[in-house]
């Protein structure tokens, strides 16, 4: 069996989430970080992992 990773499966980021990312991208290059991409692919799978967990608002700071 083939061992999938991100460049062969497919889905669906939100408008949100790939505007983030694509920010993001950005600024880790502007830093100099030769391995964004790699940051990158963590991100997402830590996003494709953890998207059916319900939303944390921890901008509120309840503790």
């Amino acid at each position: 069996m083939k061992k999938e990773n991100l460049t062969t499966t497919s889905f669906r980021l939100s408008d949100t989430v790939r505007s983030q990312l694509k920010i993001l991208e950005g600024e880790l290059y502007s830093q100099g970080i030769r391995k964004a991409n790699d940051v990158i692919k963590h991100l997402l799978e830590f996003y494709i992992r953890n998207k059916d967990l319900p939303p944390t608002d921890s901008a509120q700071g309840e503790r």
